[in-house]
């Protein structure tokens, strides 16, 4: 049997060899690809995290505009509606004044014309009443004197 020695001997030229090719062609074939391929996908890992952060913040502003901008449309509209009421309001008030004039002055109109046609009326049984009176007072005086 044989036993371990701790001394190098004439087997240690060849055995470094073999363990620096073995270490060339691993680090070329094995090592170097897959450090390449972790590099990459750290890279595009963080590229797409950044990506997602970027589009996160760019959806965030775009909310934030979209809201402010809703914001001011309610707004404008509120304002507009506000406008078209008092508009419609002025209008209304305008309306019912013109028709309550027009009312008056019919009114006043009516109560004019009726006035009138009560004086005539008044007028006409005056005449009426001194065209009977007279009938009366000849009717009278012709049977006295008969």
């Amino acid at each position: 049997m044989s036993q371990i020695s701790l001394i190098p001997d004439k087997t240690i030229i060849p055995m470094w060899f073999i363990f620096i090719t073995a270490m060339l062609s691993l680090n070329h074939l094995v090592f170097k690809p897959t450090l390449l391929v972790l590099k990459e996908r750290k890279k595009r890992t963080i590229g797409l995290e950044t990506e997602a952060k970027d589009l996160r913040e760019l959806t965030d502003t775009k909310l934030r505009e979209y809201e402010t901008q809703m914001a001011a449309a309610k707004n404008q509209a509120r304002l507009a509606r506000d406008e078209i009421l008092k508009t419609a309001s002025l209008k209304e008030k305008q309306v019912i004044s013109a028709a309550r004039e027009f009312a008056e002055k019919q009114l006043t109109e009516v109560k004019a014309q009726i006035a009138n046609e009560a004086l005539k009326a008044q007028q006409n049984l005056k005449n009426e009443a001194e065209k009977l009176a007279e009938q009366i007072a000849t009717q009278l005086l012709h049977r006295e004197a008969a």
